[in-house]
């Protein structure tokens, strides 16, 4: 979670942090050391209100509702392999069967 405690989520795992569990602790634990300090670039974003995004997916063709068990307000995270920096975008997210998804909204 991020300092507004919203969740940050990427599809090539730099966002993910790993546990490996002893008997009754942690034994080993890995996460990407990221030093957010400085902002290059930044943009204000109109977000699609909760209600709609989610009236947006219960509409999607393959959803079914039953199977959604979290939804929420969250950003994505992106490294390009040309550059060095970390791009982060707010978007709404969902978790469907056990995956997080990100919806994708029609404006």
């Amino acid at each position: 979670y991020d300092s507004y405690g919203y969740p940050i989520f990427s599809l090539n795992g730099i966002s993910e942090i790993l546990q490996i569990w002893g008997e009754t602790s942690i034994h080993q634990y890995y996460r990407n050391n990221f030093a957010f300090g400085r902002e290059i670039e930044t943009q204000q974003v109109d977000m699609l209100p909760g209600e709609e995004a989610f009236a947006q997916l219960q509409e999607q063709d393959g959803i079914n509702i039953e199977f959604v068990e979290d939804f929420t307000l969250g950003y994505k995270m992106e490294k390009s392999s040309e550059e060095p920096l970390i791009r982060i975008e707010p978007g709404w997210f969902y978790k469907y069967k056990g995956q997080w998804v990100e919806l994708n909204v029609m404006n």
